[in-house]
């Protein structure tokens, strides 16, 4: 080989060489992760789950700080937040392009020390007794309810409110408590009973369903359905 083929040869990988490493260096860089979410379940009364939804792109790891001293390390997450205040969201958001932190502030609601008995609603009973008599001898039961606490002493007697001549057709009865019954501290058991009153006879208990709002913390529904054997009662209800 003479000295100008040499030179070609020479020459060509050195041309070779350079535009591999141009390519090389022309390589494009991963993109840097941008942190985002989204959440729902705030602004209810603790202890309160929060659903977290990852919006976040370029990335392929994650840390949520709850503000509370939790963390998480999934993608998407929830938390149930114990007490009633503001919290610092943080997601930090790791992916081949670098790291990127987000934070938003939620609120919690403090959680209710008082539940209210806005309304009472019969929505089922037996029209007859365990015997298969009638609760009355010629019409239908005269409906009634009574709150009682967990020894048996009444604290609201609806015995004026009573609805005459009950037949199947009429349920529900509804009786609407002015003022609503409260029941504080939260773990405090009501008795509800519905009664056929008798003018010259003790009123008959045709049924009776217990509620206690504790039961029902972190839910705080406004109002439930409870029953017992034959006899549904619904109760609205107030949490503060």
């Amino acid at each position: 080989m003479n000295f100008q083929n040499t030179l070609f040869v020479l020459s060509v990988g050195a041309l070779t060489t350079l535009a591999a490493c141009k390519k090389k260096s022309e390589a494009p860089k991963p993109s840097a992760p941008v942190a985002d979410f989204i959440y729902n379940g705030a602004d209810v009364m603790a202890p309160a789950t929060v659903v977290f939804t990852n919006a976040s792109i370029n990335a392929d790891r994650y840390l949520w700080e709850f503000g509370d001293g939790d963390t998480s390390s999934a993608k998407n997450p929830s938390h149930v937040f114990q007490n009633g205040e503001s919290f610092t969201i943080k997601l930090t958001a790791t992916g081949p392009g670098g790291q990127h932190s987000i934070t938003k502030t939620l609120t919690i609601l403090p959680a209710p020390t008082k539940c209210s008995i806005q309304s009472v609603s019969v929505t089922a009973m037996p029209f007859a007794d365990a015997n298969g008599a009638g609760w009355d001898f010629f019409d239908g039961p005269d409906v009634f309810y009574k709150i009682t606490n967990a020894a048996g002493d009444v604290l609201l007697d609806g015995t004026s409110a009573r609805f005459d001549n009950t037949a199947p057709s009429n349920l529900p009865r509804n009786w609407t408590l002015s003022p609503a019954h409260v029941i504080t501290p939260l773990n405090t058991t009501r008795n509800i009973q519905i009664l056929d009153y008798d003018l010259l006879d003790p009123s008959d208990l045709i049924g009776s369903v217990s509620f206690n709002p504790n039961m029902y913390l972190g839910a705080y529904p406004v109002s439930v359905a409870l029953s017992k054997k034959d006899v549904t009662v619904k109760l609205n209800l107030f949490w503060q």
